[in-house]
C-alpha cells in the first residue's frame, strides 16, 4: 500500500493512494478529492504545487488526461461525451482533444487490468 504525502504549511497530510478519486488544479493550487476511511463521504485538501510533483508518487491507475486534472482510473463509473463520471455525483468536462486522450488511456488500463475479459471489443464508453 503505498501514500502519498502532502506538507501543507505546518500540517502533513497522508493519503493512501488507493483512497484518491481525483485532484483538479486552478492556477497554483491543488485539490484533492478522498474518500474518508474507505465510505461514501469525499474530504478535499488545498495546497500549493505542480501536478509533475505529485504524478511520480502515483501508480499506473491516475490519468493525467488534462492540466487541470488527474483522475483515479478506478473510481471512473463511465464515459459519454466530453464528460467522465465519478460517484457519486462528479462530472469532469473535456475539451475534444483531451477527452480523446483520457478515452484511450481508460481503454488501455481496463485492458491491461482485465486481460481475461476480452474488453478489446467491448464498448467502454456510452
Amino acid at each position: 500500500m503505498s501514500e502519498l504525502i502532502i506538507k501543507k504549511r505546518q500540517a502533513v497530510f497522508v493519503f493512501r493512494v488507493e483512497d484518491i478519486v481525483y485532484m483538479e488544479k486552478n492556477l497554483r493550487k491543488i485539490r484533492l478529492h478522498a474518500k474518508m476511511c474507505g465510505c461514501e463521504k469525499y474530504e478535499e485538501i488545498e495546497f500549493y504545487g505542480r501536478f509533475s510533483e505529485i504524478i511520480s508518487q502515483l501508480d499506473d491507475r491516475f490519468m493525467y488526461c488534462h492540466r487541470s486534472y488527474v483522475i483515479n482510473m478506478d473510481e471512473i463509473v463511465w464515459m459519454r461525451g466530453r464528460e467522465i463520471f465519478i460517484l457519486p455525483d462528479i462530472r469532469i468536462y473535456m475539451g475534444k482533444d483531451a477527452y480523446g486522450r483520457a478515452r484511450r488511456v481508460f481503454e488501455q488500463y481496463l485492458n491491461k487490468k482485465y486481460p481475461e475479459k476480452a474488453l478489446k471489443n467491448a464498448k467502454f464508453f456510452l
